[in-house]
């Protein structure tokens, strides 16, 4: 049987992404994430999905049901190349998996493979070290202390 992700994980991915002005609810009309991408629903990369029923630009709109599958087949996409490019993860504790889940589906593959350190320490199972090296990055400086913090402490506690 194949990767499920986690209830507590699915429900962070909502806080996370979604609406910021109604946490946990998915962003309806479209938006430039941080990094110019247009997103809809949990932030779901237009750019990256192309479709033409939902059209990388201003206006696109979607359902809360479009959200949620894509939030699901989103997650699961980013757990596929994760564990593609990274196999050895299979190895992690649950909860420190899916925080590498998180991260993937967060920023991608390529742009996690940046944190050599990072993923140098997760591979000998070093979770102190692997949450520094999260702690002083640009990324943690770059999202929400919440968000961080809660992924930082998920990795370092290995559980």
């Amino acid at each position: 049987m194949g990767y499920r992700p986690s209830l507590a994980l699915l429900a962070a991915l909502r806080w996370s992404e979604g609406n910021p002005q109604r946490k946990g609810e998915p962003m309806l009309i479209s938006y430039q994430c941080t990094e110019g991408v247009w997103s809809l629903g949990y932030g779901h990369n237009l750019e990256a999905h192309p479709d033409p029923a939902y059209p990388a630009r201003a206006g696109t709109t979607c359902t809360a049901e479009q959200a949620e599958i894509w939030l699901v087949a989103d997650v699961l996409m980013a757990e596929l190349h994760m564990r593609r490019r990274w196999p050895w993860m299979q190895t992690l504790p649950p909860a420190v998996y899916e925080s590498c889940v998180e991260l993937t589906f967060n920023m991608g593959v390529g742009r996690l493979a940046s944190f050599v350190e990072m993923l140098r320490a997760l591979q000998t199972h070093d979770y102190n070290t692997a949450a520094c090296e999260l702690h002083d990055s640009k990324w943690y400086r770059q999202v929400k202390p919440e968000r961080g913090d809660r992924i930082i402490n998920q990795t370092r506690r290995g559980q």
